[in-house]
């Protein structure tokens, strides 16, 4: 796949972003969401190493261990949303590097 193709796609998953910012890290399209976003950045070249690291660094949810608390409820969800606007400035910065 070429560059241009996987940066015009990056920047569609970006939009998206604003759609699955009120889930959380097991909602289906969130799960899809990223799926997506793996498969371009297995395209890239060995260049975008650094950015693609940084995007699998994200976890996109809270692992502190909540004595109490057996699941997360959807106001629990600040690292998804940390974690989400962290994934676009990545994203981003591989768009403007090519």
């Amino acid at each position: 796949m070429e560059l241009n193709v996987i940066q015009r796609e990056l920047k569609k998953r970006i939009k998206d972003v604003k759609k699955i910012t009120g889930f959380n890290s097991r909602h289906f399209a969130f799960k899809n969401w990223h799926a997506t976003i793996m498969q371009l950045l297995k395209e890239l070249p060995s260049s975008y190493a650094i950015e693609i690291n940084d995007f699998k660094k994200l976890s996109f949810e809270d692992t502190r261990f909540k004595r109490g608390r057996k699941f997360l409820t959807s106001t629990d969800n600040s690292r998804f949303v940390q974690d989400l606007e962290s994934s676009v400035n990545i994203l981003e910065r591989i768009i403007n590097k090519g």
